[in-house]
């Protein structure tokens, strides 16, 4: 096969290949006797040619078969200057580790997401995967490399688009200059529209300004002939955008090449969040090492489900984090602190790519209301009301835009964690609670169902009209009307309760804890037990901890089932212990 420059380079060779292939349940040596590496290497998360694994897992160089000038350039694979080809982690922005066999989640093949991702690029010519960082864009780019490598005589290159060019050169430049600046070619070689390859192009937002890669080469790439596209970036919404600087794509794509973090009814195979089969899969490999580790650990049912909950398919969340929060999970989701230590300091602080930094402070500002509404509204927003404040929240990565059926865009956050880390944030200069207006837990609870919206309470009622960007978030609708409610009570950004962290799903705590007082509310619907409920914050109850804990000295049990509750002795619709 053609290559593109004839430009070889000095081939380094190791020893045999440490690491381990895992096939179901079977973990078997890699079979790679000696690895070769292209020179020069610029660090230990190089690639080996033969196997794929890092130099890092190869013994020492013993002998390797010096190859021949013809065989230093793979019948697949460009030379790329430093290598970004086989190393398209982009280490200015990211504080987590980015080698790919550093997480088990990125050991998953994702066959199924990659498969269907390539036919769509056979199909289509182009395909713009959007999501904000750490939602697993670089780790499906280098699945998609070896899935195209593996399976296709078609070329491959793979790169991630720079800040800056060598030379300095201008955005303004002609696309195949700035192509071959990336890639260590002849800047005058005019050719990729003419060649049959893949080209990957990670962090293609930088690319936005450079006009002629989009107007001179994106615009003529056409299916069955010259080169198929993979761009991968950060932001940019594949139709209308908030106002402000570029945040879009200049070219306007069909929504078959839109991929994004959830699977649509058009691209229903492919999306960057995990599926539920494939954190399934995730959950299997964890327990596999544990037990291969001589640590027995199998998950029930319910926790795996809480955890999917928790983490909506974020890759970012998943791996280590799945690890770290199965000990004790069932206690330690009910501590707020734990979770924000685990982004903070844990296997989980690759999120923090997508939050504000830690001198981010939420002050009285329209950034902060348009967060503080997000948060109640589960990232729907009011975009007339907030539009520039909407541009500087998607082009930080704090919320997503998404297209629901029927074509109305939504801004949603990318994970349940997201949305409970910016509750904390916000809540952290609400100031003291006033206790001269709400002197007692039954008058503060009696004002919040004050402002209960009947006409949305009765559309959410019925659990399959409940919107799906709720549900991850809310138990059902009257725990979602509570909460904003009281966001309503209280005025803008004034998020004085603490919700549960786990959506549908409870774990050890009360619904709601009241901030700035040693108050907490539960809310049962029909679907609870009434005496089960009261059950819970008994001495031994499943929140006996959690209310000693945390100090609690009053709790409010609010009965909001539909139907008039049975009779019982000393109960009332509202109960105070």
């Amino acid at each position: 096969m053609e290559n593109l420059a004839a430009i070889t380079r000095p081939i380094l060779g190791s020893g045999k290949c440490t690491a381990s292939l895992l096939t179901g349940e079977l973990r078997r040596p890699c079979p790679c006797s000696n690895g070769k590496f292209e020179v020069p290497v610029s660090s230990g998360y190089i690639c080996c040619k033969t196997c794929s694994h890092t130099l890092a897992e190869h013994d020492a160089f013993q002998h390797a078969e010096i190859p021949s000038p013809s065989q230093a350039i793979s019948s697949h694979n460009l030379p790329l200057q430093n290598l970004q080809h086989h190393n398209l982690r982009h280490a200015e922005n990211n504080t987590g580790t980015t080698e790919p066999t550093g997480s088990i989640s990125t050991r998953l093949s994702r066959k199924e997401v990659v498969r269907a991702l390539w036919q769509r690029l056979k199909e289509k010519g182009v395909v713009h995967v959007q999501g904000p960082p750490a939602s697993g864009k670089s780790t499906l780019a280098h699945l998609l490399r070896l899935h195209v490598e593996n399976t296709s005589e078609m070329q491959v290159v793979s790169l991630s688009w720079p800040k800056y060019f060598p030379g300095n050169f201008s955005t303004m430049a002609r696309y195949y200059r700035l192509l071959n600046a990336i890639t260590g070619r002849q800047l005058d070689l005019d050719d990729w529209r003419g060649k049959r390859v893949l080209l990957i192009v990670d962090e293609a937002q930088r690319s936005y300004a450079c006009t002629s890669f989009w107007n001179d080469l994106i615009r003529f790439v056409t299916p069955g002939a010259g080169p198929c596209v993979a761009l991968f970036s950060s932001y940019g919404s594949p139709s209308r955008c908030p106002s402000g600087r570029q945040v879009t794509t200049p070219v306007i794509f069909h929504p078959a090449q839109q991929i994004s973090l959830r699977r649509t009814s058009i691209n229903p195979d492919i999306g960057l969040y995990f599926s539920r089969k494939e954190y399934d899969e995730l959950v299997h490999v964890v327990c596999l090492y544990h037990r291969q580790q001589g640590n027995e650990m199998v998950l029930p049912h319910r926790l795996t489900a809480c955890l999917w909950d928790l983490t909506s398919g974020h890759p970012g969340a998943h791996g280590r984090s799945v690890e770290s929060i199965v000990r004790t999970v069932w206690e330690c989701l009910s501590y707020d602190g734990f979770v924000l230590a685990c982004i903070a300091s844990g296997p989980m602080r690759g999120i923090l790519r997508s939050l504000p930094a830690e001198n981010f402070r939420a002050k009285i500002s329209n950034v902060s209301r348009c967060l503080a509404e997000a948060v109640v509204n589960s990232g729907l927003v009011a975009s007339a009301r907030f539009k520039s404040e909407i541009d500087m929240c998607y082009r930080e990565g704090w919320l997503q835009a998404e297209h629901e059926e029927g074509g109305k865009k939504i801004y949603i956050f990318p994970s349940c964690i997201h949305q409970r880390l910016f509750e904390d944030i916000l809540s952290r200069n609400i100031g003291p609670f006033p206790f001269d207006r709400y002197k007692s837990i039954e008058g503060l609870s009696f004002s919040i169902l004050n402002y209960f919206d009947p006409d949305r309470l009765k559309a959410h009622s019925n659990s399959l009209l409940f919107p799906r960007r709720l549900k991850a978030y809310f138990r059902n609708a009257f725990y979602y009307e509570f909460y904003y409610a009281c966001y309503k009570l209280f005025g803008e950004q004034k998020l004085y309760l603490a919700s549960g962290w786990t959506g549908e799903l409870k774990a050890r705590r009360a619904d709601f804890q009241v901030r700035g007082t040693r108050w907490a509310i539960e809310i049962i619907t029909e679907e609870d037990d009434v005496d089960e409920c009261v059950a819970r914050f008994k001495d031994g109850g499943r929140y006996s901890g959690w209310l000693k804990s945390q100090g609690i000295q009053q709790y409010l049990i609010l009965d909001c089932r539909t139907s008039r509750p049975d009779k019982m002795a000393g109960k009332k619709p509202v109960d105070t212990y």
